[in-house]
């Protein structure tokens, strides 16, 4: 009796490749964890930019200054640094995992696609604190809780 008339044969490779799929799926979790961690960051930074730039503008003696944006807008890089480095690590683990099963993978991952989206936003977040102009000492006077986030009319 050689291996290929062992009836163990169909069940062992089913569980190699449900292994396979949890170990994919595993992947796809972390990913998503990354993701919620990197929203987090980029969301929390623009928020401390933006409070930070309506108190300024108040001239609350409140003694926030270029210092407090900084503090924001490192916030806001370091999630999408994060967020581009997790898209990396599933890229590569995908790969590897595909390389070792020797099969070809589609390469489309849903959680991938939305850190993609995720990431051109927290893009676009950094250019609009930039072009804000906030970053700079003396913001400048203005009122409203609109200009919060920078919907001001000035």
């Amino acid at each position: 009796m050689n291996a290929s008339d062992d009836p163990r044969v169909p069940l062992a490779e089913k569980r190699t490749s449900l292994a396979f799929e949890r170990n994919r799926w595993a992947a796809e979790r972390t990913l998503m964890a990354w993701i919620r961690t990197s929203i987090a960051m980029v969301t929390f930074g623009f928020a401390v930019d933006r409070f930070v730039a309506y108190f300024s503008r108040q001239g609350n003696d409140t003694n926030l200054g270029a210092g407090h944006h900084w503090y924001g807008f490192t916030l806001v890089i370091v999630g999408v640094v994060l967020l581009v480095l997790a898209v990396a690590e599933h890229f590569l683990i995908l790969r590897r995992m595909s390389r070792d099963r020797g099969i070809k993978s589609s390469g489309f991952s849903l959680p991938l696609f939305a850190a993609c989206l995720i990431l051109v936003l927290g893009i676009a977040t950094i250019f609009l604190i930039v072009a804000s102009g906030d970053l700079q000492e003396g913001a400048g006077n203005s009122s409203g809780l609109a200009d919060v986030f920078g919907f001001g009319t000035e």
